[in-house]
């Protein structure tokens, strides 16, 4: 764990895919706090999650794609949102499970394993 600016490093993974969104005709909206603001986080893991659902997204957004950093006295919280087709819910689980892919998105390109980053235990 090591101090890191939030602000510069969800910069840096938008400037990561904002030119092949661009290429899809995806948009991606950046919104960041005024200030800058700096954690004590695991820099490498933050930026793979972020990497994965990104990725996700360009594959799924059909015209958009939010970007959102939120900060709060003690946690922040950083939001990807598009208005792709989304999760069944019958889904919503087992997609946190290592190497499992929605059966909607079996013919795109992928391993699977983008999500089982995110399992926080006991939840």
């Amino acid at each position: 764990m090591r101090r890191q600016s939030l602000r510069e490093l969800v910069g840096e993974v938008y400037e990561l895919f904002v030119y092949t969104a661009a290429g899809r005709q995806v948009e991606i909206n950046l919104l960041l706090p005024e200030s800058n603001v700096v954690a004590a986080i695991d820099r490498e893991k933050i930026y793979k999650i972020l990497v994965n659902l990104l990725s996700n997204a360009v594959k799924h957004a059909r015209t958009k794609i939010e970007l959102r950093l939120d900060v709060f006295n003690d946690r922040f919280e950083v939001h990807v949102a598009d208005e792709g087709p989304g999760i069944p819910d019958q889904e919503k689980e087992k997609v946190f499970e290592a190497f499992y892919q929605s059966v909607d998105w079996q013919n795109n390109v992928g391993t699977g394993i983008g999500l089982a980053f995110f399992k926080i235990p006991g939840r």
